[in-house]
C-alpha cells in the first residue's frame, strides 16, 4: 500500500509529489502525560494495564495497512475518536514531519491501549515537510484539532509540540527499529480542551508554524459500521 504525500518547503514554493509505502507503524502514548492525564485517568490506565507511566513513554506497533490520508474512516462502534499528534517518518534515507491522528476505540481502551489503537486507522495529511528544515522552529509548532458539532467547527485540542517529548529523544527512548525506511511514528497527543472524548462524525486536525505562514492540515469523516445481523 503506498499513498501519494506532498513534500513542502520553508524556503520556496516548490512542492513534489511522492508515493511512500509505510513499512512500520508505531504509536507512543505518554510522551506528554504531565499535561495530558488526570490522576484518576492515570491511576486507572496503570491498573488496566500494568504500566508505571512516570519516565519514558510507552511504544505501541500497528499494523502498517492502518495508516492513510483519506478523508473519510470507517470504524466498529460508536465510541471512537480522534487525537492530533505531530508524526514522524523516515523517507529517502531523511526524516520528515507531518500531522496526523491516532484515531482510537475508547470503549477498547478501558481494558487494553493496545488494542483500542489496533482497531482504527491512524490518518494523517498529506503534506509532509524535512525535520531538519523546521527543527530550529520545533517550539513555535502548534497543534490543534476541531471536531463537528451540530455544523459547528468546534475546537478540541489546542497546544504546541513543545509540550511533546522532543523527536530525538522520542526516537531514543523507542526500542523498535524506526530508522527504517518507511517507518512512522505518531508522536503521543496533547491535552483536550473538553471533559470528554468527542464522539464526532468529523474530526479535523492541523499544525501550523505562524512565523512562515506554514499550516499542515487534513480532515475526516467517521463511519460506523452496521451492528451484525
Amino acid at each position: 500500500m503506498k499513498l501519494n504525500m506532498e513534500i513542502v518547503s520553508l524556503e520556496n514554493d516548490h512542492r513534489r509529489m511522492v508515493e511512500f509505502e509505510p513499512k512500520l507503524l508505531i504509536c507512543a502514548e505518554f510522551s506528554g502525560w504531565r499535561q495530558v492525564l488526570g490522576g484518576d485517568q492515570k491511576a486507572s490506565l496503570e491498573k488496566t494495564e500494568g504500566y508505571l507511566l512516570e519516565g519514558t513513554p510507552h511504544f505501541f506497533p500497528v499494523s502498517p495497512y492502518l495508516l492513510t490520508n483519506e478523508h473519510r474512516i470507517v470504524v466498529q462502534g460508536k465510541h471512537t475518536s480522534g487525537e492530533v499528534e505531530y508524526v514522524a517518518l523516515k523517507f529517502e534515507d531523511e526524516v520528515y514531519l507531518t500531522v496526523g491522528s491516532d484515531h482510537c476505540d475508547r470503549q477498547a481502551e478501558a481494558f487494553s491501549v493496545a488494542k483500542s489503537k489496533q482497531l482504527c486507522p491512524k490518518v494523517m495529511a498529506r503534506q509532509m515537510i524535512l525535520h531538519r528544515e523546521i527543527r530550529p522552529y520545533r517550539d513555535e509548532l502548534k497543534l490543534s484539532s476541531f471536531v463537528a458539532s451540530y455544523d459547528r467547527k468546534v475546537p478540541y485540542q489546542s497546544a504546541f509540540v513543545a509540550d511533546l517529548m522532543r523527536l530525538g529523544s522520542l526516537i531514543r527512548s523507542c526500542p523498535l527499529n524506526i530508522d527504517l525506511n518507511g517507518a512512522v511514528m505518531f508522536s503521543g497527543t496533547v491535552p483536550i480542551i473538553a471533559d470528554m472524548p468527542a464522539y464526532a462524525s468529523h474530526f479535523y486536525f492541523q499544525m501550523e508554524l505562524a512565523r512562515f505562514k506554514l499550516s499542515i492540515a487534513h480532515d475526516y469523516t467517521i463511519e460506523v459500521l452496521p451492528e451484525a445481523v
